[in-house]
Protein backbone atom coordinates (compact mmCIF):
# COMPACT_ATOMS: atom_id res chain seq x y z
CA UNK A 1 0.00 0.00 0.00
CA UNK A 2 1.30 3.46 -1.09
CA UNK A 3 2.91 5.24 2.14
CA UNK A 4 5.50 7.96 2.78
CA UNK A 5 7.21 9.92 4.62
CA UNK A 6 6.72 13.84 5.17
CA UNK A 7 7.43 16.31 7.10
CA UNK A 8 5.07 18.53 9.02
CA UNK A 9 4.22 22.27 8.42
CA UNK A 10 6.24 23.40 10.78
CA UNK A 11 8.64 21.18 11.74
CA UNK A 12 11.10 18.44 10.68
CA UNK A 13 9.22 16.05 12.53
CA UNK A 14 8.48 12.96 10.05
CA UNK A 15 5.57 10.75 9.88
CA UNK A 16 3.61 8.48 7.48
CA UNK A 17 0.90 9.45 5.15
CA UNK A 18 -1.27 7.45 2.94
CA UNK A 19 -2.90 8.79 -0.16
CA UNK A 20 -4.95 7.92 -2.45
CA UNK A 21 -3.74 6.88 -6.09
CA UNK A 22 -7.10 8.67 -7.58
CA UNK A 23 -6.51 11.81 -5.11
CA UNK A 24 -2.95 12.44 -7.03
CA UNK A 25 -2.81 15.00 -9.89
CA UNK A 26 0.85 15.03 -10.17
CA UNK A 27 4.48 13.96 -8.62
CA UNK A 28 7.38 16.92 -8.74
CA UNK A 29 11.26 15.73 -7.71
CA UNK A 30 12.92 18.07 -5.43
CA UNK A 31 16.47 19.14 -5.45
CA UNK A 32 17.06 16.73 -2.61
CA UNK A 33 16.11 13.50 -4.31
CA UNK A 34 12.25 14.40 -2.47
CA UNK A 35 8.66 14.10 -3.57
CA UNK A 36 6.16 16.69 -4.27
CA UNK A 37 2.88 15.21 -4.31
CA UNK A 38 0.34 17.55 -5.87
CA UNK A 39 -3.17 16.54 -5.01
CA UNK A 40 -6.22 16.62 -6.96
CA UNK A 41 -7.27 20.09 -4.53
CA UNK A 42 -3.91 21.63 -5.19
CA UNK A 43 -2.48 20.75 -1.74
CA UNK A 44 1.11 19.38 -1.99
CA UNK A 45 2.41 17.06 0.01
CA UNK A 46 6.72 16.93 0.59
CA UNK A 47 7.49 13.70 0.82
CA UNK A 48 11.20 11.29 1.41
CA UNK A 49 10.07 8.88 -1.02
CA UNK A 50 11.88 9.61 -4.89
CA UNK A 51 8.57 10.87 -7.41
CA UNK A 52 9.61 7.26 -9.03
CA UNK A 53 8.86 5.03 -6.56
CA UNK A 54 6.16 7.12 -5.48
CA UNK A 55 4.76 6.68 -9.11
CA UNK A 56 5.42 2.87 -8.81
CA UNK A 57 3.14 2.37 -5.78
CA UNK A 58 0.99 4.59 -7.10
CA UNK A 59 0.61 2.52 -10.32
CA UNK A 60 1.23 -1.09 -8.83
CA UNK A 61 -1.45 -3.34 -7.39
CA UNK A 62 -0.63 -4.88 -3.22
CA UNK A 63 0.79 -8.29 -3.42
CA UNK A 64 -1.49 -11.13 -3.20
CA UNK A 65 -2.54 -12.06 0.35
CA UNK A 66 -1.49 -15.06 2.56
CA UNK A 67 -4.11 -17.53 3.44
CA UNK A 68 -4.10 -21.02 6.27
CA UNK A 69 -6.88 -23.08 7.14
CA UNK A 70 -7.83 -24.63 10.22
CA UNK A 71 -10.28 -27.06 10.41
CA UNK A 72 -11.54 -28.30 13.86
CA UNK A 73 -13.10 -30.97 14.19
CA UNK A 74 -12.71 -32.32 10.53
CA UNK A 75 -16.54 -32.35 10.16
CA UNK A 76 -16.61 -28.41 10.44
CA UNK A 77 -18.55 -26.89 7.75
CA UNK A 78 -16.82 -23.20 8.82
CA UNK A 79 -13.41 -23.32 9.22
CA UNK A 80 -11.26 -20.64 10.17
CA UNK A 81 -9.07 -19.28 7.43
CA UNK A 82 -6.65 -16.38 8.89
CA UNK A 83 -3.22 -14.83 6.75
CA UNK A 84 -1.42 -11.37 5.96
CA UNK A 85 -2.65 -8.78 3.54
CA UNK A 86 -1.66 -4.89 3.79
CA UNK A 87 -2.98 -2.84 6.17
CA UNK A 88 -7.33 -2.19 6.55
CA UNK A 89 -7.07 -3.98 2.71
CA UNK A 90 -10.38 -6.27 2.14
CA UNK A 91 -10.04 -9.83 1.94
CA UNK A 92 -12.26 -11.66 -0.47
CA UNK A 93 -11.65 -15.66 -0.44
CA UNK A 94 -13.53 -17.52 -2.74
CA UNK A 95 -14.59 -21.54 -3.38
CA UNK A 96 -14.57 -21.72 -7.57
CA UNK A 97 -16.85 -18.99 -8.19
CA UNK A 98 -18.56 -18.63 -4.80
CA UNK A 99 -17.56 -16.20 -1.69
CA UNK A 100 -17.16 -17.37 1.10
CA UNK A 101 -15.23 -15.40 3.31
CA UNK A 102 -14.96 -11.20 3.15
CA UNK A 103 -13.12 -9.68 5.81
CA UNK A 104 -10.43 -6.43 7.07
CA UNK A 105 -7.02 -6.89 7.75
CA UNK A 106 -6.39 -4.69 11.07
CA UNK A 107 -2.88 -2.38 11.27
CA UNK A 108 -1.08 -5.01 12.03
CA UNK A 109 -1.40 -6.54 8.53
CA UNK A 110 -3.46 -9.90 10.01
CA UNK A 111 -6.99 -10.97 9.13
CA UNK A 112 -8.92 -14.25 10.18
CA UNK A 113 -12.42 -15.03 9.40
CA UNK A 114 -14.65 -18.45 9.28
CA UNK A 115 -16.41 -19.13 5.78
CA UNK A 116 -19.76 -19.87 4.89
CA UNK A 117 -21.13 -23.33 5.38
CA UNK A 118 -19.04 -25.62 3.21
CA UNK A 119 -20.26 -28.81 2.00
CA UNK A 120 -18.65 -32.35 2.62
CA UNK A 121 -16.00 -32.91 0.37
CA UNK A 122 -12.31 -31.36 -1.46
CA UNK A 123 -12.67 -27.77 -1.58
CA UNK A 124 -9.96 -25.17 -3.35
CA UNK A 125 -9.91 -21.92 -1.55
CA UNK A 126 -7.91 -18.41 -3.09
CA UNK A 127 -7.82 -15.17 -1.55
CA UNK A 128 -7.30 -11.70 -2.56
CA UNK A 129 -6.87 -8.64 -1.20
CA UNK A 130 -8.02 -4.59 -2.25
CA UNK A 131 -6.00 -1.95 -0.75
CA UNK A 132 -7.03 1.41 0.31
CA UNK A 133 -6.83 3.01 -2.89
CA UNK A 134 -9.00 0.16 -4.92
CA UNK A 135 -5.97 -1.66 -6.28
CA UNK A 136 -6.45 -5.35 -6.61
CA UNK A 137 -4.21 -7.80 -5.92
CA UNK A 138 -3.53 -11.16 -8.04
CA UNK A 139 -4.70 -14.65 -6.34
CA UNK A 140 -3.19 -16.30 -3.51
CA UNK A 141 -1.84 -19.76 -3.84
CA UNK A 142 -4.48 -22.25 -3.24
CA UNK A 143 -5.48 -23.40 -0.33
CA UNK A 144 -6.97 -26.93 -0.44
CA UNK A 145 -8.84 -28.23 2.11
CA UNK A 146 -10.99 -31.45 3.02
CA UNK A 147 -14.64 -31.65 5.14
CA UNK A 148 -15.71 -34.60 6.19
CA UNK A 149 -19.20 -35.80 5.60
CA UNK A 150 -20.60 -36.12 9.45
CA UNK A 151 -21.82 -39.54 10.87
CA UNK A 152 -25.05 -39.95 12.24
CA UNK A 153 -25.64 -40.05 16.27
CA UNK A 154 -25.54 -43.05 18.11
CA UNK A 155 -28.93 -45.33 19.25
CA UNK A 156 -30.32 -43.71 22.35
CA UNK A 157 -31.14 -45.53 24.94
CA UNK A 158 -34.62 -46.28 26.75
CA UNK A 159 -35.91 -47.35 29.89
CA UNK A 160 -39.03 -47.02 31.63
CA UNK A 161 -41.11 -47.57 34.99
CA UNK A 162 -44.13 -49.47 35.39
CA UNK A 163 -46.08 -49.35 38.63
CA UNK A 164 -47.97 -52.39 38.29
CA UNK A 165 -48.91 -54.83 35.49
CA UNK A 166 -51.73 -52.99 34.56
CA UNK A 167 -50.14 -49.56 34.10
CA UNK A 168 -50.86 -47.68 30.89
CA UNK A 169 -48.90 -44.97 31.29
CA UNK A 170 -45.31 -46.09 31.84
CA UNK A 171 -42.71 -43.14 32.62
CA UNK A 172 -40.45 -43.38 29.72
CA UNK A 173 -36.47 -42.22 29.77
CA UNK A 174 -33.22 -42.70 28.94
CA UNK A 175 -30.05 -40.65 26.94
CA UNK A 176 -28.84 -38.98 23.86
CA UNK A 177 -26.62 -36.59 22.81
CA UNK A 178 -27.09 -32.88 24.67
CA UNK A 179 -29.97 -31.38 23.14
CA UNK A 180 -30.99 -33.83 20.34
CA UNK A 181 -35.03 -34.53 20.36
CA UNK A 182 -36.09 -37.81 21.12
CA UNK A 183 -38.73 -39.47 19.13
CA UNK A 184 -40.61 -42.50 20.95
CA UNK A 185 -42.24 -44.83 19.20
CA UNK A 186 -44.72 -47.87 19.75
CA UNK A 187 -44.33 -49.64 16.67
CA UNK A 188 -44.41 -47.33 13.72
CA UNK A 189 -46.91 -45.15 15.73
CA UNK A 190 -45.48 -42.01 17.73
CA UNK A 191 -46.33 -41.72 21.04
CA UNK A 192 -43.57 -39.40 22.63
CA UNK A 193 -41.39 -36.57 22.06
CA UNK A 194 -39.01 -35.24 24.20
CA UNK A 195 -35.22 -33.38 24.29
CA UNK A 196 -32.28 -34.22 25.99
CA UNK A 197 -30.79 -32.03 28.64
CA UNK A 198 -27.12 -30.51 28.84
CA UNK A 199 -26.51 -34.02 30.31
CA UNK A 200 -27.70 -35.51 27.63
CA UNK A 201 -30.95 -37.43 30.18
CA UNK A 202 -34.37 -37.50 28.95
CA UNK A 203 -37.47 -38.10 30.46
CA UNK A 204 -41.29 -38.58 29.44
CA UNK A 205 -44.59 -39.57 30.77
CA UNK A 206 -47.18 -41.25 28.35
CA UNK A 207 -50.23 -39.41 28.19
CA UNK A 208 -52.55 -41.52 26.17
CA UNK A 209 -52.66 -45.13 27.38
CA UNK A 210 -51.49 -48.13 26.24
CA UNK A 211 -53.43 -50.89 25.61
CA UNK A 212 -54.13 -54.28 26.64
CA UNK A 213 -51.45 -56.53 24.65
CA UNK A 214 -47.40 -56.09 24.34
CA UNK A 215 -45.70 -53.25 23.17
CA UNK A 216 -42.12 -52.46 21.95
CA UNK A 217 -41.48 -49.56 22.22
CA UNK A 218 -38.00 -47.78 20.96
CA UNK A 219 -36.14 -44.25 20.37
CA UNK A 220 -34.41 -42.37 18.01
CA UNK A 221 -32.10 -39.14 17.87
CA UNK A 222 -32.02 -36.78 16.11
CA UNK A 223 -28.56 -34.03 15.98
CA UNK A 224 -29.56 -30.58 15.86
CA UNK A 225 -26.52 -29.34 13.97
CA UNK A 226 -26.26 -32.28 11.47
CA UNK A 227 -30.07 -32.83 10.92
CA UNK A 228 -28.88 -36.71 11.09
CA UNK A 229 -31.40 -39.71 12.48
CA UNK A 230 -29.86 -42.55 14.72
CA UNK A 231 -30.59 -45.65 14.11
CA UNK A 232 -33.49 -47.15 16.91
CA UNK A 233 -33.02 -48.10 20.06
CA UNK A 234 -33.11 -51.31 21.73
CA UNK A 235 -36.42 -51.61 22.63
CA UNK A 236 -37.93 -51.67 25.56
CA UNK A 237 -41.07 -54.43 26.02
CA UNK A 238 -44.07 -52.98 27.83
CA UNK A 239 -46.73 -56.16 28.62
CA UNK A 240 -49.87 -54.43 29.78
CA UNK A 241 -52.46 -56.93 31.80
CA UNK A 242 -56.25 -57.50 31.77
CA UNK A 243 -57.21 -57.91 35.00
CA UNK A 244 -60.98 -56.73 34.50
CA UNK A 245 -63.46 -59.41 35.81
CA UNK A 246 -64.47 -62.24 33.47
CA UNK A 247 -67.59 -61.61 31.04
CA UNK A 248 -70.13 -64.29 31.84
CA UNK A 249 -70.75 -66.52 29.20
CA UNK A 250 -73.64 -65.58 26.98
CA UNK A 251 -76.92 -68.19 27.82
CA UNK A 252 -78.33 -70.71 25.55
CA UNK A 253 -81.38 -68.95 23.40
CA UNK A 254 -83.98 -71.90 23.44
CA UNK A 255 -87.16 -72.23 20.91
CA UNK A 256 -90.34 -70.89 22.36
CA UNK A 257 -92.70 -73.91 22.80
CA UNK A 258 -96.47 -72.94 23.71
CA UNK A 259 -97.95 -74.99 26.69
CA UNK A 260 -100.28 -77.76 25.88
CA UNK A 261 -103.88 -77.06 25.98
CA UNK A 262 -106.09 -79.68 27.66
CA UNK A 263 -108.93 -81.08 25.56
CA UNK A 264 -112.59 -80.43 27.50
CA UNK A 265 -113.99 -82.68 29.74
CA UNK A 266 -117.10 -84.62 28.14
CA UNK A 267 -120.47 -84.36 30.17
CA UNK A 268 -121.64 -88.46 31.81
CA UNK A 269 -125.71 -88.77 31.69
CA UNK A 270 -127.08 -92.00 33.60
CA UNK A 271 -129.87 -93.59 32.32
CA UNK A 272 -133.13 -93.81 34.71
CA UNK A 273 -132.55 -97.68 35.27
CA UNK A 274 -130.98 -100.09 37.80
CA UNK A 275 -128.57 -101.07 35.60
CA UNK A 276 -126.74 -97.12 35.84
CA UNK A 277 -124.93 -97.71 32.79
CA UNK A 278 -123.56 -94.51 31.54
CA UNK A 279 -123.96 -93.26 28.26
CA UNK A 280 -121.93 -89.82 26.80
CA UNK A 281 -123.48 -87.14 25.09
CA UNK A 282 -122.51 -85.23 22.61
CA UNK A 283 -123.30 -82.21 20.48
CA UNK A 284 -124.43 -84.68 17.36
CA UNK A 285 -127.77 -84.11 16.30
CA UNK A 286 -130.70 -87.14 16.58
CA UNK A 287 -130.64 -88.93 13.31
CA UNK A 288 -133.84 -90.82 14.38
CA UNK A 289 -136.60 -90.63 16.84
CA UNK A 290 -135.66 -94.02 18.51
CA UNK A 291 -136.23 -94.35 21.97
CA UNK A 292 -133.56 -94.79 24.90
CA UNK A 293 -133.55 -97.85 26.33
CA UNK A 294 -134.88 -97.76 29.56
CA UNK A 295 -137.16 -94.99 29.12
CA UNK A 296 -140.65 -96.10 29.11
CA UNK A 297 -142.94 -95.53 25.66
CA UNK A 298 -144.86 -92.87 25.90
CA UNK A 299 -148.61 -93.61 25.95
CA UNK A 300 -151.13 -92.90 23.17
CA UNK A 301 -153.53 -90.18 23.98
CA UNK A 302 -157.16 -89.48 22.53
Amino acid sequence: MPQWLIYGSNDTTQRRVFVRPQDVRAVMESNDGSSILVLGNGTQIAVSTPALTVMAAISDPPEPPVMVARIDPPTNPTPMLSGAAEPFATVVVRDGGTQVVVTKADATERWEANTTPLSPGNHTLIATQTDIFGLISKPSAPCSIVIEAPAPPPAPTITGTVTSPTDTMPALSGTAKPGAWIIVLDGYTQIAVSTADGTGHWVFLITAPLTVGNHSIVATQTDTVTGLVSEPSAPYIVDIADLAPPTPPASESLPFVPPAVPPEPSETVFAPSESREPFVVTDAPATSETPVAGTPAAEDTF
